[in-house]
């Protein structure tokens, strides 16, 4: 069976798309021609839930502290009304 769909194919067909994967693994996803995306069953991903638990972890243990970060004001271009000022 072939493994590769066309993007339009694929979006049309998920539900078919992701069974075939889980029958027979990694399913190959294209746009114009060229490789896009894959779809990979969960059991043979790469990893296991525990595994993807301590990146999780490590990757928000050594996140930047909210302390670092400064909090950009939206400008909204308005300005601000008062119907006190405006009588």
């Amino acid at each position: 069976m072939n493994n590769t769909w066309q993007l339009h194919v694929a979006r049309r067909r998920l539900s078919e798309l992701v069974d075939t994967a889980l029958l027979h693994g990694t399913q190959i996803i294209t746009r114009n021609g060229n490789p896009a995306a894959k779809v990979v069953p969960l059991e043979g991903a790469g990893m296991s839930e525990a595994s993807h638990l301590q990146s999780l972890e490590r990757f928000l243990l050594n996140a930047p502290r909210g302390d670092v970060l400064t909090p950009l004001r939206r400008h909204t271009g308005r300005k601000k009304f008062s119907f006190e000022e405006s009588l």
